[in-house]
């Protein structure tokens, strides 16, 4: 019985490391396309730039597909650290009658509410370190969605020829339309996503991937 519980605890773990691996080339991605982004936009405005409008219109889905799948990532290692803290290890303990065995998580928790005492704002929601850094993360995602559905507006706007484009042909103008709207959808369906990650329950941002 120790045997199997043991081999799916490594499992686990190993899953873990898994989708946090896997998160981080979501994040290594956003990164890299950043700079591909710019480079296309300074092309297309020197050189064609009817397909400006088109491409700033597609950089918010990919940023908010990479950012939920990011996210998704990251709550799959909390729920499986949660099932290894409540479920697997409370049954190892009892099995070989040690109640100190695999402790790091209750010990990192126990140092944390020791020395920072002094700074309990910090430890609270929204100024938990876990809950800021993946929100400094996210923003990685959620910025160059805001910024490329700015810079459509502002391009509808101000830059030739698409105001006499979209008054000149009602389904470019509808088809623009609606992909502004998707854009700003997701990007606020994202925000929320994010904002409601953050308020789950603190015991499970004390868990160690």
């Amino acid at each position: 019985m120790l045997a199997a519980w043991l081999a799916e605890y490594q499992a686990l773990r190993a899953e873990i490391e898994w989708l946090i691996n896997d998160g981080t080339r979501y994040q290594n991605f956003a990164i890299t396309l950043l700079g591909v982004i710019g480079a296309a936009i300074g092309w297309l405005l020197k050189e064609n730039s009817v397909l400006l409008l088109p491409a700033l219109l597609v950089i918010p889905f990919i940023y908010c597909l990479l950012g939920f799948l990011y996210s998704r990532q990251h709550e799959e290692v909390f729920v499986v650290a949660a099932y290894l803290k409540d479920y697997v290890r409370p049954r190892v303990r009892q099995l070989v009658g040690d109640d100190s065995i695999w402790g790091w998580e209750e010990f990192k928790s126990q140092r944390w509410e020791s020395t920072g005492r002094s700074r309990r704002w910090m430890r609270s929601r929204p100024f938990g370190t876990n809950n800021i850094v993946f929100l400094l993360r996210a923003m990685l995602f959620v910025a160059p969605s805001v910024v490329a559905l700015t810079t459509a507006l502002l391009a509808i706007a101000a830059i030739a020829p698409f105001p006499t484009l979209l008054v000149d042909n009602w389904l470019v103008a509808a088809s623009v339309l609606f992909a502004l709207l998707f854009d700003a959808v997701l990007i606020c369906l994202l925000i929320r996503h994010l904002f409601l990650r953050g308020r789950m329950p603190q015991e499970l941002f004390r868990l160690s991937p």
